[in-house]
């Protein structure tokens, strides 16, 4: 196996940081079904958006054609990172939802309906998040692998 670069480790990490700068950037946006910004989004149309403008790769615009894309690796929760997707299911159990995840349980989305709408910040610790929780994907390579770990 040959290690990588530590050039390329800096560009992946590049990568996750430019990806979750620019979604910060649209805390507050509303919330529209359909949408894919700048002015409003729905969940997908964010995670699409955010993917495309920030790292240029074209993911599909819905959260379950997101989910079985062959573009992502599905990933345990414990070797999430930040700028690694997390995806949630509805009580029917299809994936209805997707966010980017920011690190320490925390992650960026928008959402639909609830006390808060619209691109906000929630945690894993929520309950409705925690019980709906459906996997974690990636999409960029981990920084472990970027290292050559």
């Amino acid at each position: 196996i040959t290690s990588i670069s530590p050039v390329f480790a800096e560009k992946v990490s590049e990568a996750r940081q430019k990806l979750i700068t620019y979604s910060l950037k649209f805390r507050g946006t509303p919330y529209v079904y359909g949408a894919t910004g700048p002015d409003s989004f729905d969940c997908s149309g964010f995670v699409f958006t955010m993917i495309g403008d920030s790292c240029g790769i074209k993911l599909p615009h819905s959260a379950s054609a997101m989910f079985l894309s062959d573009k992502l690796e599905h990933i345990s929760p414990v070797v999430r990172e930040p700028g690694d997707l997390i995806f949630f299911k509805s009580s029917e159990g299809t994936v209805n939802h997707v966010a980017i995840y920011l690190g320490k349980r925390k992650f960026i989305h928008s959402a639909s309906d609830g006390p808060h709408t619209g691109v906000i910040i929630s945690t894993l610790d929520e309950n409705y998040w925690h019980e709906h929780y459906a996997g974690s994907a990636r999409f960029l390579p981990t920084t472990k692998e970027a290292n050559g770990e």
